[in-house]
């Protein structure tokens, strides 16, 4: 891992060590522990035991140390039970995309937009609860091929459009 700028390794390692808030250490532990100042390589879990009979904390996720800054929220998922183990996670924070208003497909987007709007309509007009749920269905369907939108940036693209075009102000 040393050779690897950003590099992750997670699983159940049943090493304990008290710098990963383990009560006690065991020979994998030290052995681990030896291996990590080596490589400069971090463990980042926090003090949520993840195996349930004993509560140690041995299922670790170890990272590189230009990796570290980008992990945020780690968890020890205590609501699944399908193991004497608990599920661990992080998100890692990667490069966040650059939109482009050029490359957009300017029909495509108004097309969906216009069917959401008149599904909303329809939703918010209905009294049956299987035409809602058969909304629901479609506009989530809508929501997938739109995915890669973010209301945040979209929202300022399109006030500035919209200034910049006053026939649009009727939207």
């Amino acid at each position: 891992m040393s050779n690897h700028k950003y590099a992750i390794l997670l699983g159940d390692l049943n090493a304990n060590y008290i710098s990963w808030y383990n009560k006690k250490i065991n020979k994998r532990g030290n052995s681990l522990m030896k291996i990590l100042d080596q490589h400069n390589l971090s463990v980042i879990n926090d003090a949520s035991h993840t195996y349930k009979s004993s509560k140690s904390i041995i299922d670790l996720i170890i990272t590189t140390e230009d990796l570290l800054p980008k992990t945020t929220d780690f968890n020890t998922n205590h609501s699944y039970n399908i193991s004497d183990h608990w599920p661990v996670q992080i998100n890692i924070i990667l490069k966040k995309p650059v939109h482009t208003t050029q490359i957009t497909n300017w029909e495509t987007f108004n097309n969906s937009l216009e069917i959401k709007v008149k599904l909303q309509r329809l939703f918010s007009n209905t009294q049956n609860q299987l035409t809602k749920n058969n909304i629901n269905n479609i506009n989530n369907k809508i929501k997938k091929v739109t995915l890669g939108l973010r209301h945040e940036k979209w929202n300022s693209t399109f006030t500035t459009l919209i200034d910049s075009k006053p026939s649009e102000k009727q939207f």
